[in-house]
């Protein structure tokens, strides 16, 4: 946690009996609704045993909005959707959107891996990463697809930092998590409308990036109609290599997802179906799965087939549980 951030937030969880899950690096998130807490521990959903004050609970979230710059307001604005300045989401919701009373989460920032070791942890084989290299070599468009807490942006951070020293990147994230180094990179944020300042867009980005010149483009995650439109275009105007990530549970439903979410720009579903099997070359899928996270299966795209309305796929992947 940044240091000003730190000193001014561990006190409450402390007094709040949670600081030491805050400050566990085995743990991802920290949980609090209805006076109870909640962790996720090495893939293990575990209720901790503390209640919580919600005047403490309060008065830690207005802190972390205030520091943000995000303030939340029970009648103007009963959420907070930010980021700590180490890079942990942080997310709040007070009534009446949440009718059972305050509740804060707490995705924490964790380090990011190298695919030497992901496959170590056996969240990546070493033949899937064969495979994902060969693409990335190749510059074929990468879809990383997952629920949530899969670890889709674990795995496309590791795939980046193989990326060429000689090409230009310039990354779009909503908010920025991406942590590797990289000589001739371009970074992009997608900001929300605070204040007077006016709401920055992934689309609005993915605009803007064309004029950076860049050699591949990575978008941390495709949400909106906007952006999914946004992504197929640039891929399919001569942005070979563009890596993205999804929330879809399988990879197959990714491939609906992507081009459900891009239809209204193009007006039509079998078009955007179309356009969207012309874009995409492969899907990752990552799940979570009895405290496992990685890659499950990698399916290559080929064309949308207008008659049977279907996507057609081959499976190069498919991870065999242990």
């Amino acid at each position: 946690m940044n240091n000003v951030t730190d000193e001014l937030i561990r006190p409450l969880f402390r007094s709040m009996g949670l600081e030491e899950y805050l400050l566990d690096p085995e743990v991802s998130e920290l949980m609090v609704n209805n006076g109870l807490a909640f962790i996720d521990k090495g893939g293990e959903l575990i209720e901790v045993p503390v209640r919580i004050d919600n005047y403490k609970l309060m008065a830690a979230i207005e802190i972390i909005g205030q520091q943000l710059g995000d303030q939340i307001d029970e009648y103007k604005k009963p959420w907070l959707d930010s980021r700590l300045p180490d890079g942990s989401r942080v997310a709040a919701a007070y009534p009446p959107i949440s009718p059972q009373g305050v509740t804060l989460t707490i995705r924490k920032f964790l380090r990011h891996f190298t695919t030497d070791e992901l496959v170590d942890r056996k969240a990546l084989t070493s033949e899937a990463l064969a495979v994902l290299l060969s693409a990335l070599a190749r510059r074929k468009n990468v879809l990383i697809a997952g629920g949530t807490s899969t670890g889709k942006t674990t795995q496309l951070n590791a795939l980046a930092r193989h990326i060429d020293e000689n090409e230009r990147i310039v990354t779009i994230e909503k908010p920025v998590e991406m942590k590797f180094l990289h000589r001739n990179m371009v970074r992009l944020e997608a900001l929300p409308a605070i204040g007077d300042r006016p709401e920055v867009t992934v689309s609005q980005l993915l605009s803007m990036t064309l004029r950076h010149r860049p050699d591949r483009i990575i978008v941390g995650e495709v949400k909106d109609s906007e952006a999914a439109y946004g992504l197929l275009q640039a891929m399919n105007t001569g942005h070979d290599g563009t890596v993205s990530t999804i929330h879809s549970n399988t990879a197959f439903s990714a491939l609906n997802r992507l081009a459900s979410l891009a239809m209204p720009g193009f007006g039509s579903l079998d078009l955007s179906r179309q356009e969207t099997a012309a874009a995409i070359d492969l899907v990752v899928e990552v799940k979570r799965v009895n405290g496992w996270r990685g890659v499950s299966c990698v399916l290559e795209v080929g064309e949308y087939d207008d008659r049977s309305r279907k996507f057609e796929t081959k499976e190069v992947y498919r991870r065999i549980a242990a």
